[in-house]
């Protein structure tokens, strides 16, 4: 038998090695992803954009059913088997295809690979809720951004001092996944598991929302958050592909493919290792200026960080504006993330944290499409300054309906 202070260690530092593992292979695939596909298999603006919409489509349709499956016959089984085929099945990206075979195995991949953030953030969150448990949230959270910046500086390095080309991301995920198996397997407890008896249906769904208004208005008024927030997530890469294809216009294609790998990696480092301290004092934070304020103020950096990409001509000054990531992203996610699971009933959890995710991949899908089309027609750091513009219309427009409409609080 543990004592309560052996097993709060145990637990907590098995869910932090849970979160290293899983976020190294995640970002090493995710962060060069679209400029592999750009620089290795020449596919357009819209192209890339149509396939990271594509990602999002899938987060809409599969997570809510993932979800339900995990709370009702055990998130540890459900994360197993999931983590172990994405780990296999990532490999086919490797092979030598067109759009329209990225595009189907986006699908493919997606559907098993989305839903692992959203398990180890119901393992985090129910361990944390523990009264044994000493640690919260964000601070096991954190080591997920940890393992992001490594794998992102590591990737970064291997293709632009080691030669490699941008398909070297995917054997590095399968690896790091594989790891993350054999700690889930021998770490996660599914004795203590709370489960639901709800069956996996559109009902169940429904019923989770409409008696929880408050929970719909806040998935939906992050939901348009994230359609103009697109450009600053994932697709970043792309505009940094665009940054520095102007910056060093008379460099040859290997080297400015070198030159790209190398800053796109040490951008997705330096952002993740800005979350860190952002994710250390979460809880603190959160406590001391209430979640409303901060997911509030982390949206105004949002509009900050967006112009000042949109004016920048350097992408080394961009990398620089990256910082300010650890807390659009960063405590953005733990605010959230904590107040939808003090919503949610915990038997409900992972069916909560996975619909969140939908929602915001609604948004999402929109905002990619859109940066597609910006990166073909109007440059993204245009659409940079376009989206700024949207997201402080979108507070200010929140803001009046919390004044004014009572029902409309969150």
């Amino acid at each position: 038998m543990y004592s309560q202070e052996k097993y709060s260690k145990r637990a907590v530092g098995a869910i932090k090695l849970l979160y290293l593992f899983l976020y190294i292979g995640m970002a090493s695939w995710s962060t060069q992803f679209y400029a592999f596909l750009e620089r290795d298999r020449a596919l357009t603006g819209f192209q890339i954009g149509m396939i990271a919409a594509v990602q999002q489509i899938n987060n809409m349709l599969i997570l809510p059913f993932w979800g339900m499956v995990s709370d009702r016959y055990g998130r540890r089984k459900i994360f197993l088997i999931l983590l172990a085929c994405a780990a296999l099945c990532i490999e086919g990206f490797l092979a030598n295809g067109n759009f329209i075979f990225y595009l189907g195995f986006i699908i493919l991949f997606t559907a098993i690979n989305n839903p692992l953030a959203a398990l180890a953030d119901s393992f985090a969150l129910e361990k944390a809720s523990l009264s044994v448990v000493n640690s919260g949230y964000g601070n096991m959270r954190l080591w997920a951004s940890l393992g992001w910046a490594l794998s992102s500086f590591a990737t970064g390095y291997l293709i632009k001092d080691l030669g490699l080309s941008f398909g070297i991301i995917f054997p590095i995920t399968t690896v790091s996944y594989l790891v993350t198996w054999i700690v889930a397997f021998f770490s996660l407890n599914q004795k203590h598991e709370s489960k639901t008896k709800k069956s996996p249906s559109i009902k169940t769904l429904k019923e989770l929302l409409l008696t929880n208004r408050k929970l719909l208005y806040f998935f939906l008024f992050c939901m348009v958050y994230y359609m103009f927030n697109a450009p600053i997530q994932n697709m970043i890469s792309i505009y940094y592909t665009e940054l520095c294809a102007a910056y060093y216009e008379g460099f040859s294609l290997a080297d400015l493919n070198a030159k790209i790998g190398l800053i796109v990696g040490i951008a997705f480092g330096i952002q993740s290792m800005f979350e860190l301290p952002f994710m250390f004092y979460a809880d603190k934070i959160l406590k001391r200026f209430g979640t409303k304020q901060v997911i509030f103020f982390t949206m105004f950096v949002a509009v900050v960080r967006m112009v000042l990409y949109g004016f920048s001509s350097n992408p080394w000054f961009s990398v620089v504006v990256g910082c300010l990531h650890g807390i659009t992203l960063g405590l953005f996610w733990c605010a959230a993330i904590g107040y939808v699971h003090s919503l949610v009933p915990i038997e409900q959890n992972s069916t909560g944290q996975m619909l969140f995710n939908t929602f915001l991949a609604i948004g999402t899908c929109i905002g990619n499409l859109l940066t597609g089309f910006m990166k073909d027609y109007i440059t993204l750091s245009l659409g940079m300054r376009i989206n700024a513009v949207l997201i402080l219309l979108l507070l200010l427009a929140c803001f009046i309906l919390l004044k004014f409409r009572n029902r409309f609080r969150f």
